[in-house]
This record gives structure tokens, sequence and C-alpha cells, in this order.
């Protein structure tokens, strides 16, 4: 049976000035209860439902139509909003919980990232360095996803529209910093993954070099040794600065 026009299973991407993926790998949907958007409420709809939620839901709602009339960062967190209760639900069911060892997992991580999206509420750089993060972080899941068809659907929905907060949240603050030139510049994506490069190939030197010098003949008890324990425990402390271990863990 064909789907009402309404109703769609992959949010339309929104073209954004960010080196992210836009899709997502391919996957099989095997027989699982796939749920879709429904644009009239912005609800996510088990597919088995459709047929039912069509016959009361034949129109925009009146919050659709309101938010409408609002800012886009705030239509946006409504979107946002609106997935984050059906994430909430979907905590709900135990059968979805009991498919894979994996879905508890994704939906406290789904729940946490749209959580940390709402909660972004400044235009600050710091705000939109976060939201990058985000916006990295969601696209690893995307990319090593193991859980259940159902809840691939939700990590593409929130990546979407992470992004699109992203894009409202970059314009918002180029348009403050263009009226006040005190208002330092946020770095561009290029300059953005280059460091974030820069920072995971340093921490990935640092660990092998600690790998190398446990593995030395070095006695500890000379003054050699001494130096070695001095060099190793640098190493270490490098590898746990925020410079190395919380880049690399993010973008990995």
């Amino acid at each position: 049976m064909r789907k009402p026009s309404n109703f769609t299973s992959k949010a339309v991407p929104v073209k954004m000035p960010i080196k992210v993926e836009d899709t997502i790998p391919p996957k099989s949907f095997n027989n699982d209860n796939i749920d879709v958007l429904c644009v009239n409420c912005m609800k996510m709809v088990s597919i088995s439902l459709v047929a039912e939620h069509s016959l009361h839901c034949i129109q925009v709602n009146t919050e659709v139509k309101l938010i409408e009339q609002c800012s886009p960062i705030q239509q946006v967190n409504f979107k946002i909003r609106k997935l984050n209760d059906s994430i909430t639900r979907l905590n709900k069911d135990k059968e979805l919980l009991a498919q894979t060892p994996n879905n508890p997992c994704y939906l406290k991580m789904l729940s946490e990232y749209a959580e940390d999206l709402l909660n972004i509420v400044d235009y600050t750089s710091k705000d939109i360095v976060r939201c990058r993060e985000i916006i990295f972080s969601l696209n690893a899941l995307n990319t090593n996803f193991a859980g259940s068809a159902q809840l691939r659907i939700y990590v593409e929905r929130l990546f979407v529209l992470a992004k699109e907060k992203h894009v409202q949240l970059l314009r918002y603050y180029e348009e403050i910093a263009a009226n006040n030139p005190g208002v330092s510049a946020v770095k561009s994506t290029d300059e953005l993954l280059d460091e974030l490069k820069a920072r995971t190939e340093q921490f990935r030197k640092s660990k092998n070099s600690a790998r190398e010098m446990r593995n030395s003949n070095t006695s500890i008890k000379s003054p050699a040794g001494a130096t070695y324990i001095d060099k190793t425990n640098q190493v270490l402390d490098d590898i746990r600065s925020d410079t190395g271990h919380d880049e690399y863990r993010e973008i990995v």
C-alpha cells in the first residue's frame, strides 16, 4: 500500500557549510518496525500505524502552524524536542531494547545529544563548536551503526537537525560579529578539521612513544632510568590532556 504523501522516512537534508557526511551508509532494514516522520504533526509514527494515524492527522496541526511563524532557531528546536519525545517513548519499548545489546546504549546517546542540542541557547563561538562536536559524534555513530534499523532513522533525523541548528547558530553569530568588531570570528570548518587531525596525530605519536618507552630495557634504578620515567610520565600527561585524548575520542 502506498504511504500517504504527508509521511517521509528521511528528512530532506539542508545544504550546510560543514564537511561532514550527508548520507548514511546503506543497510538492510530486514523486518524491523520502521518509524516515519509525519510532517503534519512532526511526530515519528510506526509504519504499521500510518493508516490509522492518517485518519485523524489530515492537515498541519495548530502547534506546527504556530512554530512556523517563529524564528528558524526556534523551529529547529521544536523539531529536536519532538524527536526527543519519540526517543523517550522508545526507551520504554522493551521489545526494541531487547533486539540488540546496542539499542539501549544508542537510545541513551541519542537522548543525551538531543538534550545537548536543546541546551545550546546562546550564539557564542563556544556553542557553535559544541554543536559541531555533536555533528561529528553523530556522524561517527552513523558510520559505525550496529543497532536496529528503527533506531537508525532516529540517528539520521537527529544528524540532519544538528546540522540545521549549526547553520542557524553560525548565521546569527556572523550577524553579531559583523556589528561588533570586538567579537572574534569562528574558525572555518577546514581550520577546525585540520586542527583536530593535527591533535589526533600528536596523540597517536605520543601513545606510540609511550609504548616504546615501556618496552625499553633501561634500568629504572639508573639516572637514565629516572629520566626515562620522567619522560614517560610527561607523555602520559600529554595523552590525558585536553589537546590529546578528548579530541581524539570525539572524531575517531
